[in-house]
């Protein structure tokens, strides 16, 4: 065992996949990889009898450890492509407290009656009585962009987000998703085009 795992492997290799009727579109199914077209060309004609000539074989030598950039264009448009692309994503952290809507009067009062044995166990109280919740009336969220890119930072860039109507977050998020951009917008810039182009010259509905 020790002499196959020090054995360095040799730089093609061959691939020897059936054919039905000689149709990939058939059907088709790999049988085996080989350092020697000899021997992949027997195991393709072994398969071809053992199939009963419904398959033919088809023999492919691929190179190993290497791959059509000799010249390394294909690395070098990857590597431009990459570091200036920019890609931005909602990161919401917020509002979590009921004293950020109760201090803004988005809160209502909502009286529940205890409808089940479990509620009243957990609660403590009779099936037919009612008590009272606190429930948000309209939704808002805040966080952060996080930015992906040839930022300063390794780790990324960030832009701080107050808070804005919840419909508002979801588009907005929805729409960073599929923003790349070559250079790295600033915050006025992403606010603007988004509302000029996905609120229709709306203005967010930001928190008061």
């Amino acid at each position: 065992m020790a002499y196959y795992r020090k054995k360095q492997l040799p730089r093609t290799l061959y691939v020897v996949e059936m054919l039905r009727w000689g149709d990939r579109e058939q059907h088709s199914y790999v049988i085996g990889v080989f350092d020697s077209e000899y021997d992949a060309k027997q195991c393709g004609e072994i398969e071809k009898s053992w199939r009963g000539g419904k398959y033919e074989y088809e023999v492919k030598s691929i190179a190993l450890n290497d791959w059509d950039d000799r010249d390394g264009e294909k690395y070098e448009n990857h590597e431009q492509t990459r570091l200036l692309s920019f890609t931005y994503s909602t990161n919401m952290m917020g509002p979590w407290d009921l004293n950020w809507y109760r201090d803004r009067n988005l809160l209502k009062n909502v009286w529940i009656t205890v409808d089940t044995e479990e509620l009243a166990n957990l609660l403590r109280m009779d099936i037919g009585m009612k008590y009272r919740i606190e429930e948000v009336t309209e939704h808002y969220a805040g966080g952060r962009i996080d930015i992906r890119g040839d930022t300063e930072s390794p780790y990324g860039d960030e832009y701080n987000v107050p808070p804005m109507l919840m419909k508002d977050w979801n588009a907005f998020g929805a729409w960073l998703w599929d923003l790349e951009t070559t250079e790295q917008w600033d915050y006025d810039i992403l606010i603007s085009i988004f509302e000029g182009e996905v609120l229709n010259g709306r203005k967010i509905r930001w928190a008061k």
